[in-house]
């Protein structure tokens, strides 16, 4: 099937109404699919929403030569005597046809200027395509980049005979222009190039001029530093995005570039752009992939680190303790059996506060797994009931906060907050010799966050170690896997602040 016969995407562009909707019709009969406007700015918003193989324009709707572009094939209808005025556009006009004209004068122009944009497009698919297929990943490399670069530079100077090729790129962290493949470009020139860039960058339009004498004075400042006789810049463009351009130069005395070269270049712009932001994307993924791997490596390693606390506190508290009880019955029993009563009566006194204190331990140790008093209570009463233990168990004086308005947390994100108030208090207790302390837990649109401070003895943040100092490197990771972020300022002589916030919504 040729390429006219399959179903191509038109957008008309006339002033009258009447005649709009007569060409319509006559496109429709011919097997294409076309939207019709009469306004400039309804052309940029189509433009902006859907992709079209040929744009139709009436050049007497007001502003419309405004917002065509080079990368849409264009047909532009003209009065005879104002068809020398498109001489001066700056864009590749890809047909005109001077009013008036028949019906079928009109088809064949369709269809004449439809078969040269196809042309066109294979013409720069069978340049660039082998460049990706020969790669065996999608340019997930900066060398894959490198190499497709330089492809660019090869194909733009065989097509267009200059003497000066590079491709510009945007850096997104910095927001500066830099050159990432060049050919024939000097040294001396390259911040020269990345001004052109930045003139073409604003616009976001292809820039062509042939002539020193008709350009701007900045343009002709740039020109001169090139020693360009003829310059032509197009624009990378993605989702109305510009992420870079190609800049083609030409020093000969009187070298120009045709509206072929501006119509080719824009093209094959277009095609890159994709390229480029694909292999953005690809290399996105990727980052996270490897983000999401480090992450599962972190709480896998976590929850074997909380594994071997469990074994280890399960050995040298419940079970040394099991163990006392265990030989406290075999005394019992040899006691009772030789009628020793008051023994035996002191022997199980000693059993009942052994069991009774690894009662007390178990549920210190399950407490530790997963704190039911969180589900029993909620996290703000839980939090009330570890302040006021430390006040009963220490001559510390502790407060609890509450700022904002409480919302619904997941459960593993109110687990991190009471572990990490936890530990803290755990640490007041132990180690700050604090008279003073503070528990804030604090609600505002899109974040919860909690802190704890004390006035006690601090410590020199360089010189510590979360992980034996604080027992909070556990609670660090866990907070970064959940979206979170712990830090903590202290010094010697001023205390300890632990700050954990979260974002409310994933």
């Amino acid at each position: 099937m040729h390429k006219r016969d399959m179903k191509k995407d038109i957008l008309l562009v006339e002033a009258s109404p009447a005649i709009l909707a007569s060409r319509t019709r006559t496109l429709e009969k011919q097997g294409y699919h076309v939207t019709g406007t009469s306004t400039a700015g309804e052309v940029a918003k189509l433009m902006r929403q859907e992709s079209y193989d040929l744009l139709i324009v009436d050049a007497e709707v007001p502003e419309v030569l405004g917002v065509l572009s080079s990368e849409v094939p264009t047909l532009i209808m003209v009065n005879e005597e104002t068809a020398g005025s498109l001489a001066g556009l700056p864009l590749g006009i890809w047909g005109v046809l001077v009013k008036p004209f028949t019906a079928s004068e009109f088809s064949r122009s369709v269809g004449e200027a439809i078969d040269k944009a196809d042309a066109l497009k294979d013409a720069v698919q069978q340049k660039i395509l082998p460049a990706l297929n020969n790669m065996s990943k999608p340019l997930a490399s900066e060398a894959d980049m490198d190499k497709f670069f330089k492809h660019i530079l090869e194909i733009v100077a065989a097509e267009t005979e200059a003497d000066r090729v590079s491709v510009v790129i945007l850096d997104e962290k910095t927001g500066e222009l830099a050159v990432k493949a060049k050919v024939g470009l000097e040294p001396g020139v390259i911040s020269a190039d990345e001004k052109i860039g930045q003139w073409v960058m604003k616009t976001s339009q292809p820039l062509m001029v042939n002539d020193k004498l008709d350009a701007n004075p900045y343009v002709k400042e740039i020109m001169s530093q090139l020693g360009a006789s003829s310059i032509l810049s197009v624009p990378l463009v993605t989702r109305e995005k510009v992420i870079g351009l190609i800049n083609v130069v030409k020093v000969a005395k009187g070298a120009r570039f045709s509206a072929g070269s501006l119509e080719f270049l824009s093209i094959l712009a277009k095609q890159a752009a994709i390229a480029i932001e694909n292999a953005n994307l690809f290399r996105s993924v990727e980052k996270q992939r490897q983000q999401l791997e480090k992450l599962i490596e972190k709480a896998t390693l976590t929850q074997e680190n909380e594994r071997k606390r469990v074994a280890i506190e399960i050995h040298d508290s419940i079970g040394q303790q099991i163990v006392g009880v265990l030989y406290r019955v075999r005394a019992f029993d040899f006691l009772l059996s030789a009628s020793r009563f008051t023994e035996a009566q002191a022997e199980v006194n000693e059993i009942k506060g052994i069991l009774e204190k690894t009662l007390s331990e178990l549920r210190r140790v399950l407490a530790g797994l997963h704190p039911l008093t969180l589900d029993e209570l909620g996290l703000i009463s839980t939090l009330r009931q570890e302040v006021e233990k430390l006040n009963q168990e220490t001559n510390t004086e502790c407060h609890f906060q509450l700022e904002g308005t409480p919302i619904e947390l997941t459960s593993s994100r109110e687990a991190a907050i009471y572990r990490v108030v936890q530990e803290a208090l755990t640490n007041i207790r132990k180690h700050a010799k604090a008279t003073k302390a503070n528990v804030q837990l604090h609600f505002e649109p899109g974040t919860v966050s909690v802190k704890v401070s004390d006035n006690g003895k601090g410590f020199k943040l360089d010189e510590a170690n979360m992980a034996g100092h604080l027992g909070l490197l556990g609670m660090k990771e866990r907070a970064e896997m959940l979206g979170g972020n712990l830090s903590v300022t202290s010094k010697p002589g001023s205390g300890t602040s632990i700050v954990l916030t979260f974002p409310t919504k994933s």
